[in-house]
């Protein structure tokens, strides 16, 4: 027990005394000047959030996703009704009948 006490009590000291040799950190001139005027700055009004370039383009880009994906459904079901006419088209010049297709099958 009493060893167990004693090599928690080096640890700390160990871990103590290395802080003797930490050196305070040093700020840029004008650090707080400059703090300060950021402050400030973010107390811009309520439309200076929706007024963000970056917002802007996101909103933009999402929009014209969503008028793509739009087009391309719409054209989707008008090629879609194409094509049958075009089958439809085809079995009636070979005179084939959706009929005839199953007898040949059995």
């Amino acid at each position: 027990m009493k060893s167990n006490k004693e090599a928690i009590d080096k640890k700390i000291a160990d871990t103590l005394s290395s802080l003797d040799h930490v050196k305070r950190a040093r700020i840029k001139p004008f650090f707080y000047t400059r703090l300060k005027a950021r402050m400030q700055q973010g107390e811009k009004g309520f439309w200076s959030l929706f007024l963000n370039p970056q917002l802007i383009m996101a909103v933009a880009s999402v929009f014209l996703l969503l008028c793509l994906n739009f087009y391309v459904v719409i054209n989707y079901e008008s090629e879609y009704s194409t094509q049958s006419d075009g089958f439809s088209a085809f079995m009636n010049d070979y005179r084939i009948d959706s009929g005839s297709i199953y007898q040949l099958n059995e």
